[in-house]
């Protein structure tokens, strides 16, 4: 499995900030990653895809806050998970992940109060 060439920190920012309070709002396509992301979804939701998106260091820390909200967050194949959120009357899942040894790794953090997050890998092929 190829993998997208990693940017140079100094050609990108070095964090991300996504808010939806009582909205929502998505990142997907072509993007550079940032080494840490920071994702708060108030009676809110956010979707953050990682499929097409091009990667500044090869670990990622996302700090992620649903409260009454939801955060989804779609990473491709290959890419290691760590789910180091709490959740209260909530949930933190990490669904179909494939890691390869050696390769990129999110960190997860943050807090589930009556929201949800879930970090998901590709689905499987039919057949």
């Amino acid at each position: 499995m190829s993998r997208a060439p990693v940017v140079p920190s100094a050609s990108s920012q070095d964090s991300l900030v996504r808010v939806g309070f009582f909205s929502g709002s998505s990142l997907s396509g072509r993007w550079v990653v940032p080494s840490q992301i920071r994702l708060f979804a108030v009676f809110g939701g956010l979707e953050i895809d990682f499929t097409d998106a091009v990667w500044s260091s090869d670990e990622v820390v996302i700090d992620a806050y649903a409260v009454f909200g939801g955060i989804d967050i779609k990473v491709p194949d290959g890419v290691d998970v760590v789910n180091q959120a709490v959740a209260v009357f909530g949930g933190a899942d990490v669904k179909r992940i494939t890691p390869v040894p050696g390769g990129r790794r999110v960190v997860l953090k943050g807090l589930a109060a009556f929201g949800g997050m879930d970090v998901k890998g590709p689905r499987p092929p039919k057949g």
